[in-house]
């Protein structure tokens, strides 16, 4: 945690991410899962969790998942289609919590 700690003495917040994905090629396969913390120092100094989300991503019509990916993560087509949103819906979710409101005192930033 110090590490954390001695990040957030040069920024102001860190998010930090995980993914779940459909497989392991980046041009074919899809992102179908997205969790993320958002974590802020305190007036007091000390680490909050200041924003979370964990989301499924639908995967696109008719694609399904490989029984591999079934079986390490145990996510299912079926949880995607009923618990799962659009991947732009995601995206705009996570900006949020990167970015959830403009200050006056804040650094230009790059958003990937």
């Amino acid at each position: 945690m110090s590490n954390l700690s001695s990040l957030l003495d040069h920024y102001k917040a860190l998010v930090i991410f995980d993914t779940e994905t459909s497989g392991l090629d980046p041009e074919d396969d899809q992102i179908i899962e997205l969790a993320a913390l958002r974590v802020e120092r305190t007036t007091a100094g000390a680490l909050r969790i200041a924003g979370k989300m964990d989301t499924f991503i639908k995967l696109p019509e008719g694609e399904q998942l490989p029984e591999n990916i079934v079986a390490l993560t145990g996510i299912t087509d079926r949880l995607l289609e009923t618990e799962g949103v659009q991947s732009g819906t995601a995206v705009s979710r996570f900006l949020k919590l990167v970015k959830p409101r403009p200050r006056p005192d804040d650094r230009p930033q790059c958003t990937v």
